[in-house]
């Protein structure tokens, strides 16, 4: 079999029919992929729905188990998953329909490991277009992993590209457990040990702005989850780094990988403050930072990408523990104000 798409499935009735959808139509032969749906102990009719389309079509597999988090269910679809190439999609997103099967030809054609696309933020349901496939024809430039971190940067989702699945079976890769943030060291990792890369810029992913979705909810215990699941991923950059070193990594991939790894540490900062975690509680964390990671102070977060001037004024008030007691102190007193803003002006950055 040639592909395996993975689909963790969470509360999500009322966009799974159309993210299905599209993975149906798409120009592969029903016996060269299969769709593997992980339902992650859904409390809404999320199950009903798959185990419908899954009687339907041969080619979708449903597998069930207890509320364990979307890392868990990623890596019980990759163990069941029969495709020598892997995708993983979101089950409240979507993509355009023929277009897999493109891409799976182009990457056996010049033989790759890895082949990424864009990808869009949008709240519309219906943003999906006409795809350019004008580079297909076209002699890849075939990078590296650690060139196409260089020379691309990389979003850290795991949405927007394939790959070969043995990649994770030679070098041990899987999501962590128990974490809300795993997709930046899962693919910061698989870019590591890939030999053969291709990003095309061809639009192909839409990633739904949904107010009900774990990264976008405004739930305290949530968000609490999710600034310590990028504490995790502050302490899990420091070994990437050390790997890429080991597999000659040169300077300016050391650079973006750092630049990486510092904005985890200037995103939780932020999200603490918003939450009202207490500044000594803040200022503790950091203290551990810089002694388990040296990820803080921050020393590159804002000089290139995160280059605005409200990441540099932002940066010199994480980097400063008096700055960011005010900070701190300034939030808390003018909360009410944001309160009345209503939920969508105080979403926590994701």
């Amino acid at each position: 079999m040639k592909l395996s798409v993975i689909v963790p499935v969470y509360n999500v009735e009322a966009y799974l029919a159309e993210c299905l959808e599209c993975l149906l139509d798409q120009d592969l032969d029903a016996a060269d992929y299969e769709i593997v749906l992980v339902n992650d102990g859904s409390a809404d009719d999320s199950k009903r729905i798959a185990e419908q389309y899954a009687e339907r079509y041969a080619h979708i597999v449903l597998f069930s188990q207890k509320n364990s988090g979307q890392s868990v269910a990623r890596n019980v679809g990759v163990s069941k998953a029969k495709g020598d190439f892997l995708y993983f999609i979101d089950s409240d997103d979507y993509i355009e329909r023929k277009s897999l099967g493109k891409i799976l030809a182009f990457m056996e054609r010049n033989d790759l490991d890895f082949c990424g696309f864009a990808s869009k933020r949008t709240p519309d349901r219906n943003a999906s277009g006409v795809p350019d496939w004008r580079g297909l024809e076209k002699e890849p430039e075939v990078l590296t992993g650690l060139q196409l971190i260089a020379e691309y940067g990389y979003n850290n989702g795991v949405w927007w590209y394939i790959f070969k699945k043995d990649i994770l079976e030679r070098n041990g890769i899987f999501f962590e457990p128990e974490t809300r943030v795993e997709d930046g060291p899962f693919t910061t990792n698989l870019l590591i040990h890939t030999d053969r890369a291709v990003f095309l810029p061809v639009q192909l992913y839409y990633y739904y702005i949904n107010r009900h979705s774990i990264i976008e909810t405004t739930d305290r215990t949530i968000c609490q989850k999710i600034s310590e699941g990028m504490l995790v991923a502050v302490k899990r950059f420091t070994p990437l780094i050390e790997t890429a070193k080991e597999r000659g990594a040169n300077a300016a991939v050391l650079r973006r990988l750092k630049i990486r790894q510092e904005s985890y540490v200037f995103f939780f900062v932020l999200r603490e403050i918003r939450i009202g975690t207490p500044f000594e509680k803040i200022k503790e964390r950091l203290l551990t930072i810089r002694k388990e990671t040296s990820a803080w102070p921050l020393v590159l977060f804002s000089k290139e990408e995160y280059g605005e001037l409200r990441f540099k004024v932002l940066t010199t008030v994480v980097n400063h523990l008096f700055l960011l007691r005010i900070a701190c102190a300034v939030y808390n007193f003018l909360k009410p104000l944001f309160l009345r803003a209503g939920p969508e002006e105080r979403l926590p950055p994701s």
